[in-house]
């Protein structure tokens, strides 16, 4: 048995320890922010299988820090999340004989937003996936979406794979483009389609929004174009955007989009039950 440790106890760990073994950091930086950054650099040390006797250079400041708070776990009889994913991937790659089991266990490894996955993620994932080529592992995800690279993910991984696996019925390998979409109109459809085409590329997004990458219609539900059916671009034009704080550039845009909400209520616009036309 063990206790897990969520993001607020490793800052508290950090914390404490900062203040004991680590005063000289608050010359420089709140407590808090010390705290921040420490768990910052060592869960991506975690992250990389590396341990704090593989940190350099040695006696370093933190890979000072990083040994006081494994020291620190070890005394709570604790794990942290990163443990959690770093163990097993530890324990698959260095015993041939439980991958082998844990591999036969599954019949298929699905994957989703597999846009947002790291390194580490990647090796527990190839660990329990049949070898030999039998292919049972599948990946869906479109790097369109992948905000998550704070959190380490790594969409060069979904990039790599769009790149080099096949549209033919190879049988492993194979890429299957979900190009259709089932949420929105033609009319937001084609917006999209027009923004995306000249602000997305290679260098700017990680993709190329190019035929593979549009959004097409699916929702044939909807039927064809309608004249009182038009897509809005709302412009948030503050001049101090690029300085907001995440948080508030978040209200804005909530703000922004809720008085248009209201605007089309008081104007009675209507929205159709899809099912039922009423």
């Amino acid at each position: 048995r063990f206790s897990l440790f969520d993001e607020g106890d490793t800052l508290k760990a950090l914390a404490w320890l900062i203040r004991e073994r680590f005063p000289q950091l608050l010359l420089r930086q709140s407590e808090r922010g010390a705290a921040l950054q420490a768990a910052s650099q060592i869960a991506s040390l975690k992250m990389q299988l590396r341990s704090p006797s593989e940190v350099q250079p040695r006696g370093s400041l933190l890979q000072m820090q990083y040994a006081a708070y494994e020291e620190y776990l070890q005394v709570c009889n604790a794990l942290d999340f990163e443990d959690l994913i770093c163990r097993p991937v530890k324990l698959l790659r260095g015993d041939a004989g439980v991958a082998a089991r844990w591999r036969e266990r599954f019949d298929y490894v699905l994957v989703d937003e597999y846009q947002d996955s790291n390194y580490i993620q990647e090796k527990l994932l190839w660990a329990v996936s049949k070898e030999n080529g039998e292919g049972n592992r599948f990946m869906v995800g479109d790097v369109k979406q992948s905000i998550y690279r704070f959190r380490l993910a790594r969409p060069e991984i979904f990039r790599e794979k769009f790149d080099t696996y096949t549209t033919a019925d190879a049988g492993h390998d194979q890429r299957i483009d979900l190009s259709r979409n089932f949420r929105s109109r033609q009319e937001v459809l084609g917006s999209v389609n027009r923004i995306f085409t000249d602000a997305m590329h290679r260098s700017v997004g990680n993709v190329e929004y190019d035929a593979s990458a549009r959004l097409n219609l699916g929702a044939a539900y909807y039927g064809g174009p309608k004249p009182d059916c038009i897509s809005e671009l709302i412009v948030l034009n503050e001049e101090d955007w690029k300085t907001f704080p995440e948080s508030r550039k978040v209200f804005w845009e909530a703000l922004a989009a809720g008085r248009r909400i209201q605007e089309l209520m008081e104007e009675e616009y209507m929205v159709l039950d899809k099912a039922t036309e009423d």
